[in-house]
């Protein structure tokens, strides 16, 4: 719940009071990981994938869940099976039950306005409240949990293409099809930016949607208030590799899009217009695609919504969108979400996204899948020093027709920290103080920093005839086909180009030459892209479930381009993979109707194909086999088996599934249990190896996890292969995790001062240093699942919680201390103690650090009935510590 710089709040009940959220600070940089610059990892795709991550406040926001039962309680109450005016009477019972709840949170002094009411997918609300607000929810029975608003933000790149249809020729196709099936009669929710509905190869595929952001009726491609020109175009990308034309690339040409719009044009920090959306939104999202006309009866449902936005580093497997998804899963509506796109992690915590995290979700990774892409050779010289030659990829879709050769020229200088992360420069950049371009018919030289597809396309429209990137490797064709970028783009290495930058400002000449594109075959064919999430969730679920191609795919753009034809796309990212699968998954509800949702999500993972020595957390059970799935005659209970955390003497746990024969004969079942990179500290077994099961009849099956020795990992990971009696497999990921070490995830509690003045002006602050991040080249992100403030008197009474934080990520969070107990009380003088607890995501070791404090009897001119929480001023010099005590800034 960010606070304004220098704003004020009155609170006249806590003695604690949230001030400034200042969560996962920094874990942008954190994650972009080490190695040279001529690697091409995930860092090479920041601002790429996905435009570059603005700052954005969501206010004093928060989800609210409540115990009472939401309409996706009842129908898995009743087997699943209800009738629509039992599922019209649930809801409305829900819809009731949230009303009497919000009265009698009102009675005890919380004033609630719901911004969004849930009663479909999970009873709960969103609001912004002030801390008095939410320290009552938290006291009340009726509340379950309170929850932060998080940004979500779309997950992949996406780019306009050159103009016309075999533009798309130049993209990779997925290629996924069950002949003779296209999809027709199954509808996807898709939950994203709005849809251009008339483009031309969309046309008759996208129905009337819904607008969550705006109230647009429709959920058209809205254009941005401040530019019209402009569109939101993700989510007509999403939809175009759905139901765009089969004969270029359209999974589910049959299938229809309903569109729902959870993200689009809202205003940053700064006060301009950017594409995101909210976690709330989301779930708003969720409940409108399991009941389109809103009448409260779930029949009408889409039978699969994909989920195109994420909230990035949240994979918890408990938050609010995590329990909308189980939510929607109960409803019989199958959830596809992108993994995210934060790339690599470290061996425990992953970098997953939300929903990414959530156990029912059907969670998506990226595959590169390109057979070739274009290279070009680059000479720089300097007189007679040649600073650089090498054979680079193209960044963008333009390419020289003839070698040529540039001066080079460079835009003017912007004044950063030495640890900032360069931004793209602006078009003023490129033009001196008298107006004159200062790379006009010369090549730029232009550092990447977090866009550079911004700083190739502000070159370009200062006369540039080429540009030179440098400080990143562009992956082939990263800037997709953007016919705004006209001019070939090349990367170079960020040495090379700080050292071309500073013979330039001495005033020496240096040129570049740049030669015919020539095709080389793609080395990353085959491998998982290096912007794909890993997991683990922060739950401890194998994640993503598993992965599709989802580089350089070939899709519709909105709009159109400035010669008139339908704009066209290449789409980078997760959120293209987690659109091919949905499409799969159209094609295959096609083909068998009587699946349920749980059948259709266990027969795509658990089919999919396994891509060689790579790992679970990046793979999941492999790649989308959609011929596989659909031969699939038994599914599996649970598509991910999870063991609680190990720690401490506990060295044995026990998981049981059910495995359910799909067809009416009957088939014997071989099992077996595999154990990745076979870790000596862990013993699995299985029982029954072996076992019949009748058609359309389930059997349970016990898997035993055992801790042996004394050097364990943290983790270990496996697979349990099911081979039937009609040669079909199925296979399920198995993971389990050690709580080793201390895992301190309190880096820092402090007081401002540790003597407090009962006041009605002033409050003291206690700032808090929660969650790690640790390693060097691997990220291993920690969160806290719970963060409590416990208040206690100087002779050891327990006075009661001040302060109660779910889902936290790391960072620094600063609080306002006060003269007033949890109950609104007075503070007599004396002692006192603070208690902070942070428990960790999944279980395990729970922290706890204590601070001292004394409240100092009130001058006889101060009243103490009031106090005044001061917001501090947020700096960008915040910062965190990691786990390996290295300060990393925002």
């Amino acid at each position: 719940m960010p606070t304004p710089p220098g704003s004020l709040r009155k609170f006249s009940r806590l003695a604690l009071v949230v001030l400034f959220f200042a969560g996962a600070i920094a874990l942008g940089l954190a994650l972009r990981g080490g190695g040279g610059d001529d690697r091409t990892a995930a860092g090479d795709w920041a601002g790429l994938v996905g435009s570059p991550r603005s700052s954005v406040s969501v206010g004093e926001r928060v989800i609210v869940v409540l115990r009472a039962e939401s309409l996706a309680d009842h129908v898995a109450a009743a087997g699943g099976l209800a009738s629509d005016e039992e599922e019209r009477a649930w809801n409305a019972q829900a819809v009731t039950d949230q009303k009497s709840i919000i009265a009698k949170l009102a009675l005890r002094g919380a004033s609630i306005e719901p911004e969004f009411s849930f009663t479909r997918v999970v009873n709960g609300f969103s609001a912004a409240l002030d801390a008095g607000t939410i320290a009552v929810l938290e006291r009340s029975s009726e509340v379950r949990a309170v929850y932060p608003v998080r940004v979500t933000y779309p997950t992949s790149l996406d780019a306009q293409s050159l103009g016309n249809p075999p533009a798309l020729t130049r993209g990779y196709h997925s290629e996924v099809a069950l002949p003779p099936y296209d999809g027709r009669g199954v509808t996807i929710a898709l939950l994203d930016t709005g849809v251009d509905r008339l483009h031309e190869y969309l046309r008759g595929h996208v129905q009337p949607g819904l607008d969550v952001v705006g109230g647009d009726p429709e959920a058209d491609a809205a254009p941005n208030p401040d530019d019209r020109t402009q569109l939101e175009r993700h989510g007509t990308q999403l939809a175009g590799i759905i139901v765009g034309p089969a004969a270029f690339g359209g999974v589910a040409p049959g299938a229809s899009v309903f569109p729902i719009r959870v993200a689009g044009w809202q205003r940053d920090t700064s006060g301009a217009f950017q594409v995101y959306g909210r976690t709330d939104q989301l779930i708003a999202g969720l409940e409108r695609a399991v009941d389109p006309n809103g009448d409260g009866d779930a029949h009408d449902a889409a039978r699969i919504a994909l989920i195109g936005v994420s909230a990035p580093l949240a994979g918890f497997g408990d938050g609010p969108e995590a329990r909308a998804v189980s939510g929607a899963a109960a409803l019989d509506m199958l959830v596809v979400a992108p993994a995210g796109n934060d790339g690599g992690s470290g061996q425990v915590q992953g970098s997953i996204g939300s929903p990414g995290g959530a156990s029912d979700a059907l969670t998506v990774g990226a595959l590169d899948l390109r057979q070739t892409s274009e290279r070009v050779r680059v000479v720089i010289r300097s007189g007679l020093d040649v600073l650089y030659s090498g054979a680079v990829s193209l960044g963008g879709s333009a390419a020289p027709k003839t070698a040529l050769t540039r001066l080079l020229g460079r835009p003017l200088a912007v004044a950063r920290a030495a640890e900032e992360l360069q931004p793209a420069p602006a078009l003023s950049r490129f033009f001196n103080t008298k107006g004159y371009s200062l790379v006009a018919g010369r090549a730029a030289l232009v550092p990447a920093g977090d866009d550079p597809r911004s700083g190739a396309l502000n070159a370009g429209l200062a006369g540039a005839s080429a540009v030179v990137l440098y400080g990143t490797s562009l992956p082939s064709g990263a800037l997709g086909l953007d016919e705004n970028i006209t001019v070939p783009v090349v990367s170079i290495p960020g040495r090379i180009g700080r050292e071309a930058s500073v013979r330039l400002s001495r005033g020496e000449k240096v040129e570049v030459s740049i030669g015919k594109p020539f095709a080389v075959t793609n080395s990353d064919n085959g491998k998982i892209a290096a912007f794909s999430s890993r997991g683990l969730s922060f739950s401890g679920e194998i994640k993503p479930n598993l992965v599709a191609p989802g580089v350089g795919i070939a899709s519709a753009d909105a709009g159109t381009t400035a010669s008139g034809y339908p704009a066209f796309a290449t789409v980078s990212g997760t959120s293209a993979s987690a659109a091919v699968v949905a499409g799969a998954a159209a094609l295959l509800t096609q083909a068998r109707p009587d699946l349920s949702e749980s059948e259709l999500r266990s027969s795509l993972a658990a089919s999919a194909s396994r891509l060689g020595e790579l790992s679970l957390t990046s793979q999941g059970m492999g790649a989308l086999d959609l011929a596989a799935a659909a031969r699939a005659s038994v599914a599996s209970t649970s598509p991910s088996l999870m063991f609680p955390l190990m720690r401490g003497a506990r060295r044995q746990a026990t998981l049981e599934f059910g495995l359910r024969n799909l067809g009416a004969g009957k088939l014997v079942a071989a099992l077996s249990v595999g154990r990745e990179g076979n870790p000596d500290w862990v013993r699995v077994r299985i029982s029954p190896g072996r076992l019949l099961i009748r058609g359309g009849h389930s059997r349970q099956v016990k898997l035993r996890v055992d801790l042996v020795g004394e050097n364990r990992g943290s983790s270990a990971q496996g697979t349990v292969t099911v081979l039937l009696s009609d040669r079909t497999l199925l296979r399920i990921p198995w993971s389990v995790r050690y709580a080793s070490g201390p895992g301190d995830l309190i880096s820092s509690a402090s007081l401002s001062r540790r003597s407090v003045s009962a006041s009605d002006s002033a409050s003291e602050v206690l700032t808090l240093g929660l969650g790690r991040v640790s390693g060097l080249f691997e990220r291993r992100i920690e969160p806290a699942t719970k963060v409590e403030v416990a208040l206690w008197n100087g002779a050891g009474r327990y006075l009661g919680v001040l302060a109660r934080m779910r889902d936290v990520l790391p960072g620094h969070y600063v609080f306002g201390l006060t003269g007033r107990s949890p109950a609104g009380a007075a503070l007599a003088p004396g002692p006192y103690r603070l208690r902070i607890t942070a428990f960790p995501s999944g279980g395990g070791k729970v922290s706890v650090r204590s601070l001292r404090f004394t409240i100092k009897p009130a001058p006889k001119s101060t009243s103490a009935t009031t106090t005044t929480a001061t917001a501090p001023a947020k700096t960008t010099a915040t910062t965190t510590k990691s786990g390996t005590g290295k300060t990393l800034k925002r």
